[in-house]
């Protein structure tokens, strides 16, 4: 479960805001510059967007096709907000990878409730298999004890003479059969 939890907390953590840094310089040539671009993003949970903040500063002559470096002199603020509206947009690996971890850990206490379910059956079915065995004790110790006065009296009419010793001795064989 523990692992579990740690897969979600992981997959989660691509939603956590990171910080970059880049620097980038060309020390000579016609063409020569510096440019430091540093940025806070956070992901979204929807849409596959991500808010952003973004600042720049560059110094130095750029070729047109660079254009995108070249900054005021105090360098510019950037605020923005980035949006997928493409069909997959909720499909990406993050997200997927989020959903996957949930489905692990519902995947994991699934199987530990039908363990705990296994253990308290074979629990239950033990205990009524012990108790079906002492009821049948104790009707064998209550047939045994009307047995044993039924021998007792059929002893005390032979002694008197009521009934023939082979008659006791039928009822002895009876109760060893049984």
């Amino acid at each position: 479960g523990a692992q579990a939890q740690a897969k979600i907390d992981k997959a989660d953590a691509a939603f956590d805001p990171y910080f970059s840094q880049k620097v980038s310089s060309r020390v000579s040539g016609y063409y020569s510059g510096d440019v430091l671009t540093t940025g806070v993003s956070k992901p979204l949970a929807f849409m596959n967007g991500e808010v952003f903040t973004q600042y720049q500063l560059a110094d130095g002559d750029f070729p047109v096709y660079e254009a995108e470096y070249e900054t005021l002199s105090a360098g510019e603020f950037r605020v923005g907000i980035s949006l997928s509206l493409l069909q997959g947009r909720d499909t990406d690996e993050r997200r997927t990878g989020l959903q996957t971890a949930r489905l692990s850990l519902q995947e994991w206490q699934a199987r530990d409730n039908a363990s705990v379910n296994d253990q308290l059956y074979v629990a239950t079915s033990t205990y009524l298999k012990w108790y079906e065995s002492s009821l049948k004790l104790k009707a064998l110790d209550e047939m045994t004890f009307a047995l044993k006065a039924g021998e007792t009296a059929l002893k005390r009419r032979v002694e008197q003479g009521d009934a023939a010793r082979i008659a006791l001795d039928d009822y002895q064989n009876s109760l060893l059969e049984v």
